[in-house]
């Protein structure tokens, strides 16, 4: 398994993670954080076989945290 397999490319910006602006009905609205608002300026979004990965890792993650913060 590659990580190609478990991310793509953000449509949205293009892989770039950076978005100045959107169109809307009313003209150009400004984007004053810069980073695209679909993929949070990551540059990419997860396949379907990345999104059940996470969500099957996540639980485990967020235990390994909590124990690491108990130690300090």
């Amino acid at each position: 398994m590659l990580i190609s397999d478990l991310k793509e490319n953000c449509k949205n910006c293009k892989g770039t993670g950076f978005l100045v602006g959107h169109k809307d009905w009313d003209g150009i609205q400004t984007n004053f954080n810069k980073f695209c608002y679909f993929c949070s300026g990551r540059g990419f979004v997860f396949t379907e076989l990345g999104k059940k990965l996470w969500e099957l890792y996540l639980p485990d993650l967020k235990m390994l945290i909590h124990k690491e913060i108990k130690k300090k």
